[in-house]
């Protein structure tokens, strides 16, 4: 079984994380995609997928991306909504700029707190 866990993106680029279940193993998978142009302006598009042991791991590496709030989260599993908003909620917001703490209340109220 194959679930969606976390889904973001941002424009020319997107990744999902899942969960994928088979044969009492779990395995987790990042698959993204990305655009660049070649030097006639037409779009190239790769994709590609990583695994990491645990959801803990891809998170850990998703938030070292120097920009990572700016990145539009679609999905957050619910299993994993008070692990992303504890981290959330642990972010020191006097480090952060103006439009990054905009970008923190969006994470909180679009994706985090939904029912």
């Amino acid at each position: 079984m194959e679930e969606l866990i976390f889904g973001w993106g941002l424009e020319g680029y997107g990744a999902e994380f899942f969960r994928i279940t088979e044969n009492e193993k779990v395995r987790f998978i990042m698959r993204y995609s990305s655009m660049s142009m070649d030097e006639n302006d037409d779009e190239i598009w790769r994709h590609g997928e990583i695994e990491y042991k645990t959801f803990e791991d891809y998170w850990n590496e998703f938030v070292s991306q120097e920009h990572w709030l700016h990145y539009h989260p679609v999905f957050v599993h619910p299993d994993y909504k008070q692990f992303i908003r504890e981290y959330l909620t642990n972010i020191p917001q006097d480090s952060l700029t103006k439009g990054e703490l905009l970008k923190l209340v969006y994470w909180f109220e679009e994706i985090v707190n939904e029912n």
